[in-house]
């Protein structure tokens, strides 16, 4: 076969090579102009196709997990049962999730989500935020709330504004925050210096109802500085209560309070306006063979008074539709499985 420039046996030869210019001498004293260098490879940009989730309520679960596995938000109609595939789930390492805490929808449906960062750094976390088309596969945020010391519960009052738990304080931004949106007021009401704050919820009233592990206290609609709690209960461990570790609040379209106890596994309920120490609950309940109520870590109570709970202990979703589901304790419905995509939950949040 012809080889360029050659050839190979009795063939023909090949073409001539083609020679090689020689540059013509530069005249004394012209420095030659520099060889350019090549222009460096751009970076590519990380994007993801939008997914536009179905309309109506869902379920958002945002799934702490444990050593070896990733933390993920996975979102599930609001009508879920058994061991049924989530209608997204979020995770990956563009979503920057660390320490995932708590889920909240605004009436947008922007995702906020709080994660504690860095287990090294008490001023690394923060809350990010997805957009309504990107709470699917490995999404990076379209925007966060940085240096925050270990954001947990997330709430929204009738005007849109944002509410996020930190240490020892409820930091309050405006509708729609961006990561350069200032608070507008803050909240350090009775809270003590520093005080780890869980879940916050906010009723139709806009009182803003905070778990502080063994108390709620509630506030009045626009407290802010050092105002005082119109409401406040101790949660002792002891048998009158039934309570240990309040993780999470939620209330009803009555006002009643319900907190979700991680150390017995117990929901229990209170009537309006409950004060005082060792407050006997309306109700607890605890059964896990027919509850399903495993280490609950968060609560949540829609507007037709449904309870949505989070089991931490058993990587599942109890909904009880009514409050006498809850009071029979018996669970309506469970979410589990290893088809969910359920990882140790914590926070929960409907809308």
């Amino acid at each position: 076969m012809p080889t360029l420039g050659g050839h190979s046996g009795g063939g023909s030869p090949g073409p001539s090579p083609i020679p090689t210019p020689t540059p013509s001498p530069l005249p004394p004293g012209v420095t030659p102009a520099p060889t350019a260098s090549p222009s460096p490879t751009p970076t590519p940009v990380y994007s993801i196709a939008p997914t536009s989730l179905p309309a109506g309520p869902k379920i958002y679960v945002a799934n702490h997990g444990k050593e070896g596995t990733s933390p993920s938000v996975t979102i599930f109609a609001v009508a879920a049962s058994g061991d049924v595939a989530p209608l997204a789930t979020l995770t990956g390492s563009h979503t920057n999730m660390q320490q995932i805490q708590f889920p909240g929808v605004d009436s947008a449906g922007n995702l906020f989500l709080s994660d504690a960062g860095s287990a090294s750094n008490a001023t690394s976390g923060f809350v990010a935020i997805f957009g309504p088309t990107g709470q699917s596969g490995n999404q990076p945020p379209a925007s966060s709330i940085a240096n925050l010391a270990n954001p947990e519960g997330i709430a929204f009052d009738s005007g849109g504004n944002v509410y996020v738990a930190v240490a020892g304080e409820i930091l309050v931004y405006p509708p729609n925050p961006t990561a350069t949106s200032a608070p507008i007021r803050t909240l350090r009401g009775d809270i003590t210096s520093g005080e780890d704050i869980y879940g916050l919820a906010i009723d139709t009233s806009n009182r803003l109802y905070v778990a502080e592990s063994d108390e709620v206290e509630v506030y009045a609609a626009g407290a802010s500085g050092s105002a005082a709690p119109i409401q406040e209960f101790d949660l002792p461990s002891d048998p009158a209560s039934g309570l240990d570790s309040c993780l999470s609040v939620a209330v009803d379209s009555s006002a009643d309070i319900y907190c979700a106890n991680f150390n017995n596994s117990t929901i229990t309920e209170y009537a309006a306006g409950s004060t005082g120490t060792s407050v006997t609950p309306m109700l607890a309940a605890s059964d896990l063979s027919k509850t399903s109520i495993d280490e609950p870590f968060g609560i949540f109570i829609d507007n037709s008074n449904s309870v949505y709970v989070a089991n931490y202990g058993n990587s599942s979703v109890a909904v009880f539709a009514t409050n006498g589901a809850l009071a029979a304790g018996t669970a309506t419905r469970l979410i589990s499985g290893t088809t969910t995509g359920l990882n140790f939950p914590y926070g929960i949040f409907v809308r």
